[in-house]
Formats: C-alpha cells, structure tokens, sequence
C-alpha cells in the first residue's frame, strides 16, 4: 500500500516511489516526460539507486504520479531527520566527518597520480576507499 506518512528511511522513500512508478504503469520514458525529468533520473529513482531524490525532483515524480506533493515533501522531510540523528554525539559525528576527511585525501592523490599519467599502481593508494556501511548500520558501542 502506498502511504507516505509511513516512510521513515530512505529504503522506505525508495520503495513507496518504487510502487507509484508501478502502479501508473509508467515507463521510464512517459514518466520522465510528464515530470520533466530525465529517463535516468527515473530510472535512478524507480531502480532504488536514488533513495534520497532532490526535493525539486521528488515534486515532479510525485506530482507526475497524481499525488499530493505536501506528504511526500513531509515524508522526505522525515527521512532526512532521521538520516541527521544517526549521530548521538558530536564526538561521533566528529569522528565520521575525520573518516571522511581521509578518505578523500587517498582519493584525491589516488586522482593526482592519474593526473599526471603516473604508471606506478594506485591500488595500494585506492584501499580502504570501498563504500562503507551507513551509520544506522554501524553497530556502536
């Protein structure tokens, strides 16, 4: 059953777009034309790889389905609340932001040596740099 007022999660976003999609028996190509998006933004959305869309973006996908924008606007609301509480500290969110902070910097010298048409491998600069789980799925301490 589609009903925004029960999203909580950017799974739930996901999958409650997911069934509007399916319940309009759109395609790709006809949603992305009645919303004014592009058939890859559809696409992102109704294959789950876009689980948080832009505000601007979910207004056009939902409006384009028949619905009420305000629940939908509500719900993402809801979902991005959540996704700001995941931190119970500042010394966690501290933690996570210094995390990040190292990964780009191997990121950006992993770039640096391909800038400069370097042969030498960049594996051993790439590791650690795989997607890490989000902070709901960390178990604390």
């Amino acid at each position: 059953m589609i009903d925004p007022s029960r999203v909580r999660t950017p799974e739930e976003l996901s999958q409650q777009l997911r069934a509007l999609f399916r319940r309009g028996k759109w395609s790709h190509q006809r949603l992305a034309e009645a919303a004014g998006l592009s058939p890859a933004t559809v696409h992102g959305i109704v294959s789950g790889a876009t689980t948080m869309p832009r505000t601007g973006t979910l207004v056009a996908f939902v409006t384009a389905c028949g619905e009420d924008k305000e629940q939908w606007l509500m719900a993402r609301r809801r979902v991005a609340a959540g996704a700001s509480a995941a931190y119970s500290t500042r010394e966690e969110l501290k933690s996570e932001v210094e995390r990040l902070r190292a990964r780009a910097e191997r990121a950006e010298a992993a770039l640096e040596v391909l800038r400069r048409n370097d042969r030498r491998p960049i594996r051993h600069m790439l590791t650690g740099l795989r997607a890490s789980p989000a902070p709901s799925e960390c178990s604390h301490a």
